[in-house]
């Protein structure tokens, strides 16, 4: 999956209902900031919540304005993209030890640098990057910062004759493809990937998403349920429109979910009982919305004994200090940090970038 909390807000603004102004300016605000760098003068914001408010523009139209804008193009023409967690350099070796994809795009899809194809199905707002080939996704790409990248190839440049990885959150399972078709250009026989999802329609998606890229079933196991901190059950928001929402958190579990909720009772595992049978665990892969602190103090014990590389994708600045805490006192070594950006409004936060974190075991 990296998933952007920023891309998820947006996806729910535009499917969602009208809502009241000050909703509509925060909106416009992360625009801004996200795109333009910088916060909207009074006037902007006022023109632009009135415009939105009275349906003059709707949201996708208002935030292709911006993109298309002489400022957005000035700011970002021929800039040095600016990376964070590793060196440029540093990322660009490591994606050349893998073949660039040199050939044509596909309609329908976005296709990355190792080939791998993406439905525009998956994100309403990936539609108008149809037939793309993407480059070296530095500082990311749609789903994912470079740090997610440096992480996953890394792990399966480590590996040899065996490549496992679990995916947790995993959405269409956009890493899980990108690790098997990363082994499957260093010619190693033996892959496995298990990505775990609690969303209906994510799972849809991963399926169709491992049927496009030609990952054998045989490889796969995919999961309608969460991490947990133990085997049981738990509850799991189903979107309406599965390609609008991506950030679905698991809640405690009930015997009788209300009719009409949108939750689903699903299966909860530890990451023991995920990995059983298949350790060691090159890489997992992360991203679970705010729950990840709880789920690996559970599971450090056996991860430090079956784990070699994890990527953890962060949603608050608690989050992010914890699990340097947690894994730095476990011996772990940080390859890459990059921390969650967050704005506060009266006190609350509000997570609008998604933080990385790649922890390296040494033990193994």
């Amino acid at each position: 999956m990296t998933r952007n909390t920023l891309r998820h807000k947006i996806a729910q603004l535009l499917a969602g209902p009208t809502e009241p102004p000050e909703s509509i300016a925060a909106f416009v605000r992360d625009i801004y900031l996200a795109v333009l760098e910088r916060e909207p003068a009074p006037a902007e914001l006022d023109a632009a919540v009135a415009a939105l408010s009275s349906r003059a523009v709707d949201r996708r139209t208002y935030i292709e304005s911006v993109v298309n804008s002489a400022e957005f193009q000035s700011i970002h023409w021929n800039r040095r993209p600016v990376i964070s967690g590793c060196l440029q350099s540093e990322a660009e070796q490591l994606f050349r030890n893998f073949q660039c994809h040199q050939g044509p795009g596909r309609s329908g899809y976005v296709t990355n640098f190792l080939g791998g194809i993406t439905s525009v199905s998956v994100i309403d707002s990936l539609a108008r990057f149809s037939g793309r080939v993407e480059g070296y996704p530095i500082p990311r790409n749609f789903h994912g910062d470079v740090l997610e990248w440096v992480g996953t190839l890394r792990a399966v440049l480590e590996a040899k004759h065996r490549f496992t990885m679990i995916e947790l959150g995993a959405g269409w399972a956009p890493w899980c493809v990108v690790g098997y078709l990363a082994s499957t250009q260093r010619a190693i026989p033996d892959i496995h990937l298990i990505a775990v999802e609690g969303d209906r329609g994510h799972i849809r998606f991963a399926r169709e998403n491992f049927a496009a890229n030609n990952v054998p079933e045989s490889c796969v196991t995919l999961i309608h349920g969460i991490a947990g901190i133990e085997d049981g059950e738990a509850l799991f928001p189903q979107a309406r429109n599965a390609s609008h929402t991506y950030d679905g958190a698991a809640t405690a579990p009930q015997t009788h979910p209300a009719d009409g909720d949108g939750l689903e009772q699903v299966l909860s595992y530890r990451l023991e009982t995920l990995g059983r049978g298949y350790t060691p665990i090159d890489l997992i892969h992360c991203d679970i919305q705010g729950a990840e602190t709880a789920l690996f103090e559970q599971a450090l014990p056996w991860a430090n004994a079956a784990v070699r590389r994890i990527v953890i994708g962060t949603h608050s600045f608690a989050i992010d200090r914890a699990l340097i805490t947690l894994f730095g006192r476990a011996g772990w070594q940080a390859e890459g940090i990059n921390a969650c950006v967050i704005r506060e409004e009266a006190g609350a936060p509000t997570c609008i970038a998604d933080g990385t974190q790649i922890w390296h075991n040494p033990n193994l």
